[in-house]
């Protein structure tokens, strides 16, 4: 599954930041504010969440060919770790569920990443203004240090909160559709529970 993951990375690495900037500088606007320094803490959360609705949408169909690839024995010409055995699984994907068949899954992914995105946009920024940033300086005075603490927070903080539900999202894509019987998020998030309680998530 690293060939999808690759290329899911490097879309969310060249999208996330843009879009991020761009909903600031448009929620800046509304307000008529002609920049997003020190911009309110909510629009960086708003940012985060819009960015994380922007990756979803592109990336849901190759971590669903991840999943397939690492979650499922696949025999033949999609088993393995290669760009033909991606292709030949998302091949394989939409000639068995169709085109909708590469989103199974897309909702929890959606809220995965709007939720993650914002929370871990929004708890960098306060880290930073919080231990770092007297009242009227800017972000350029931020030590090296701690952007990396400020960094590593916010990546605790937000896996923290979508975790269970990263959980339940990677179970929905990793089912093998026959006859197009499929589990809900719902049903998934019970058997879950059923078979670990909360610890399971």
């Amino acid at each position: 599954g690293v060939v999808p993951a690759l290329c899911a990375t490097t879309i969310v690495s060249t999208t996330v930041f843009t879009s991020l900037e761009f909903a600031k500088r448009s929620l800046s606007t509304l307000r008529g504010d002609s920049s997003t320094l020190k911009s309110p803490l909510v629009d960086t959360f708003l940012g985060g969440c819009f960015s994380g609705m922007v990756v979803s949408t592109l990336t849901s169909p190759l971590h669903r060919v991840k999943v397939q690839l690492q979650a499922n024995n696949l025999n033949g010409r999609h088993a393995g770790h290669t760009v033909n055995a991606a292709i030949s699984c998302g091949k394989s994907v939409l000639k068995h569920e169709g085109f909708f068949g590469l989103y199974l899954g897309w909702r929890t992914q959606f809220l995965s990443e709007t939720v993650g995105r914002g929370v871990y946009f929004g708890t960098y920024e306060t880290c930073k203004r919080t231990f770092w940033l007297a009242e009227k300086e800017e972000q350029v005075n931020i030590p090296l240090y701690g952007r990396i603490i400020s960094g590593a927070a916010s990546g605790i903080v937000g896996w923290t909160v979508i975790y269970p539900i990263d959980v339940i999202k990677n179970r929905i894509q990793a089912q093998v559709i026959r006859n197009n019987v499929k589990l809900s998020w719902l049903e998934v998030g019970r058997s879950l529970y059923r078979d670990g309680g909360v610890l399971a998530f």
